[in-house]
């Protein structure tokens, strides 16, 4: 595939690994996980990955990066690719180290550009950046189908619809019969309960196993509203920690550890145990329930007097230990072979669905979160209502009251022609 906008013969030997992500339908988030993945590989080497919008119609990688660049893709395609220098400038840098090729302003101006262009930009990229990532458009229009013929690693985007689920069957089975060389990876995102339907099951649809899990989490459309990714945040979640394991399917390490010191709290409670940091600080209050024990030989001086009094004052020290057996007791539990059992049997059964992180008690939290917002939405629901009755009871009212008007002056008008004739009739007379 040459055009007369190839600068070099050397310009189409590619380099650089071009990762296009696609999906055959929309708003499955397919640009979400574009964006954030090509986040995660700019914080491990900034300034050496480019995101490119290939979306020739409504690409939105700029606005989900808070982006406001000078050029656009169309800018790059019209000065030409011969200046590689030239080229560069029409990147905008995002504040994580990440290049950028934005997106066309209009599908008329994307109209303008031809899949040969588009080709020849991400040839001439992969030349010189190490990693090239391609957030296109839905479907297989032309622009796909070029980078795609490029690729050297695609990541299909579905959601949980049976639709969606379908459609990536289809593109799967499609590009193998156009027998394109690439390592494929299909995200299963939004990944949730409510939708009826489980990994096996979508796996069952596409034919081929699900890579990597995406859930559904609150904060995604926050996230690309106010233009910060969510890797980027302090606590990314199991929303970055999916998209951090696709980092590292890709064969690219990933800089999200921020939950490591979170998860690992977690893990070392469940076992009975402390974190290191905090069994730093165990041992500065371990010899205060030390002397304790010592103070409970007081009561052999005790049998010197033989008082009943001294005697009873011995329960006082059996109480120390009684720290040490509520510790026993929680190491218990969190030791239970049983209970350990239980704890791998549930996140095993939710780590599909991206909530082993908080077990079933995330899941029964959200169930109460969702019953109080469905019962304020029904108070908000008969408030609305009532004011609305209300309003209309007001406007029949206003209208009563101006129909009422309205024949009384009619009544004047008709009172005052008629003392008009009488008097008119007078005058005649």
């Amino acid at each position: 595939m040459t055009s007369d906008l190839d600068p070099t013969p050397d310009a189409q030997v590619t380099r650089g690994r071009i990762i296009v992500v696609a999906s055959p339908k929309g708003g499955v988030g397919k640009s979400t996980v574009a964006t954030n993945l090509a986040i995660l590989l700019a914080k491990q080497d900034p300034l050496q990955t480019v995101l490119v919008d290939l979306d020739m119609q409504f690409g939105d990688v700029a606005s989900q990066l808070d982006l406001r660049p000078d050029h656009t893709i169309s800018d790059a395609v019209s000065v030409g690719l011969s200046d590689t220098t030239l080229f560069k400038t029409f990147l905008a840098p995002h504040a994580s180290g990440l290049l950028v090729l934005a997106g066309v302003e209009s599908p008329v101006a994307g109209g303008r550009i031809s899949d040969e262009q588009a080709a020849d930009v991400l040839k001439l990229l992969a030349s010189e950046f190490p990693v090239v990532i391609v957030d296109t458009g839905s479907g297989l229009v032309d622009h796909t189908l070029a980078a795609l013929e490029l690729a050297t690693d695609v990541v299909l985007v579905t959601n949980m619809g049976v639709s969606s689920i379908k459609s990536v069957r289809r593109e799967l089975d499609l590009l193998a019969a156009l027998d394109l060389t690439f390592t494929r990876h299909v995200v299963l995102n939004f990944c949730d309960r409510i939708s009826g339907l489980t990994v096996e099951v979508a796996e069952g649809v596409v034919g081929s196993p699900i890579d990597v899990v995406l859930p559904r989490v609150e904060d995604g459309p926050l996230a690309a509203n106010i233009g910060i990714p969510i890797v980027l945040r302090k606590k990314p979640g199991v929303m970055g920690k999916g998209l951090s394991d696709l980092a590292t399917r890709l064969g690219l390490e990933s800089p999200v550890e921020e939950d490591a010191g979170r998860w690992a709290s977690k893990r070392w409670k469940r076992q009975g145990e402390l974190p290191p940091a905090e069994q730093t600080a165990d041992p500065e209050q371990l010899p205060e329930p030390e002397p304790e024990p010592e103070q409970a030989q007081v009561p052999e001086q005790a049998h010197e007097p033989e008082q009943s009094p001294e005697p009873e004052l011995a329960p006082e020290p059996e109480q120390s230990p009684s720290p040490m057996s509520w510790r026993e007791r929680k190491s218990m539990r969190g030791r239970g072979e049983e209970r350990q059992a239980q704890e791998e049997r549930t996140e095993e059964e939710l780590a599909p669905y991206g909530l082993a992180e908080g077990g079933t008690g995330q899941v029964a939290k959200a169930e109460e979160e969702s019953a109080e917002e469905e019962s304020a939405e029904e108070e908000s629901a008969e408030e609305e209502s009532a004011e609305e009755e209300s309003a209309e009871e007001e406007q029949a009212e206003e209208e009563q009251a101006e129909e009422e008007q309205a024949e009384e002056e009619q009544a004047e008008e008709e009172q005052a022609e008629e003392e008009q004739a009488e008097e008119e009739q007078a005058e005649e007379e």
